[in-house]
Formats: structure tokens, C-alpha cells, sequence
């Protein structure tokens, strides 16, 4: 578990008094199990973006990365700390993507201090996870989802649920110039998310990079842990 804070610096007098100010805000985050501060990293980040004017012509990255303190927690709940990040990270998710019976089951499990309560949100989210639509990717000629994905497109006119966009849909918004992205989870990230079972979380795990060989990586993206986004007018693939 992490907490970036990242912020943008062009300061002629240097970095350090942005980087200061990034940590400080990164500092006031703390994640208590049972009373005890766990253990968590904190990030600062300084970046300062590129320019083909003279003496800001190059990109640059500062990172401060401390040692952090904390209390030593029994795994079992740091997998339940880590369950609850995710769980929240996926309400979000949902209730921007106007898939509010998953959401609010994922908020519910992510709040909940009661037992009968909790066995119900993952009743609950397991039931709305079984009814929502389907997707694919299909032409990507870059890496894929592992198993189908839950979720929305999101289009300069609004969000549309998965299953109102048919393929011709989807080319329709792309000749309109309305920008149409797909932003999905796989299915089988979130029916563990629901379990609380962090190790199969973690066995689909991978490393993901924005760049390849030869410059910014092509296709659609994923974010290593079963998040996706397809841009179809620009990734050569489409949704079905």
C-alpha cells in the first residue's frame, strides 16, 4: 500500500520546496488497523514537463522516497487493509462508470464494520457482478485482458453503459469525433476483490509499462492489476 503525491515544478530557485510541500501533504494520510498506524509507503513527487523553448527543453523527475515507521500488524489484516484500498478503488470506479449496484455493494464492504452486514454486501456484489455485461476486446493487436471485462464507455457526451454501445455504436461516436474510451475491470480481479482473496489478486499481478522499445506502447492499457482503457479511435481495437 502507497500514497503519491505528485506536483508540477518550474520553480527557477529548484525542486526541493515543491517536493517539501508534496511530502508534507503525503504525511497527513494514516491507516489505522485496530487503533495500531500501519505501515504503508509514502511518495513525493516533483516533475517538470518539457518544452522545445530554451532552458526548460528537458523533462524531469524528482521522487522522495523515505523509510516509513510503523506498527508491525498481523498479515491477515494487512490483507484485509489491502482488500478494503481496492474495494474502495473499485466503488469509485463504479460510481463514475453509473454502475451503481456494483458500487454500492464495494462501498458497503469497504465501510462495514458488522459481520451480517458484511456477508451481504458480498452477497450482494457477487449478485450484481453475475448480472453486469460482458465485454471483450477484440483486434488488439497488443496484450489482453485475461478474462472479460466489467464496465463503461465513457464518451465527451456522458457514460454509457456496456451493453447500450454496439460495434457500429462505437464507430458511429468515433466518426463524431465524441472520443469513445472503454474502462473496464477484468471479472475475475473484482469476484476476488468481492471474496476479500488478496493472493489471487496478487497472482495475476504484472508489471505494466505505458512505454515499449520504441516509444509509447500502442493498443490499449492495462494497469498490471485487471484495470483497462480502450481508446477506440486511437488502439485499433473495439469492444464487443
Amino acid at each position: 500500500m502507497a500514497i503519491i503525491e505528485a506536483k508540477g515544478s518550474h520553480a527557477r530557485v529548484g525542486f526541493h520546496r515543491t517536493l517539501r510541500r508534496a511530502f508534507a501533504q503525503a504525511e497527513r494520510a494514516e491507516i489505522l488497523s485496530k487503533g495500531g498506524r500501519a505501515r504503508f509507503k509514502r511518495y513525493a513527487i516533483a516533475t517538470r514537463w518539457g518544452f522545445a523553448a530554451p532552458l526548460n527543453w528537458e523533462p524531469l523527475l524528482w521522487v522522495q522516497d523515505p523509510e516509513e515507521n510503523g506498527d508491525a500488524i498481523p498479515q491477515k489484516e494487512s490483507s484485509e487493509l489491502q482488500a478494503g484500498v481496492i474495494r474502495l478503488h473499485c466503488a469509485n470506479l463504479f460510481d463514475r462508470l453509473a454502475l451503481a449496484e456494483l458500487a454500492g455493494a464495494f462501498h458497503e464492504l469497504a465501510s462495514t464494520p458488522s459481520r451480517g452486514r458484511y456477508v451481504q454486501a458480498r452477497t450482494r456484489g457477487l449478485a450484481a457482478l453475475e448480472a453486469a455485461p460482458l465485454r471483450t476486446i477484440v483486434g488488439s493487436r497488443s496484450s489482453e485482458p485475461q478474462d472479460e471485462l466489467v464496465g463503461s464507455f465513457v464518451t465527451r457526451g456522458g457514460v454509457f453503459a456496456a451493453d447500450e454501445l454496439s460495434a457500429v455504436d462505437q464507430r458511429t461516436l468515433s466518426r463524431l469525433k465524441m472520443r469513445p474510451v472503454f474502462v473496464g475491470i477484468e471479472r475475475g480481479v473484482l469476484a476476488a476483490a468481492i471474496r476479500g482473496d488478496i493472493q489471487a489478486i496478487e497472482s495475476r499481478r504484472r508489471v505494466a509499462s505505458p512505454t515499449d522499445d520504441d516509444g509509447p506502447r500502442q493498443g490499449p492499457q492495462d494497469d498490471g492489476t485487471g484495470g483497462w482503457i480502450v481508446r477506440i479511435d486511437e488502439d485499433a481495437a473495439r469492444i464487443e
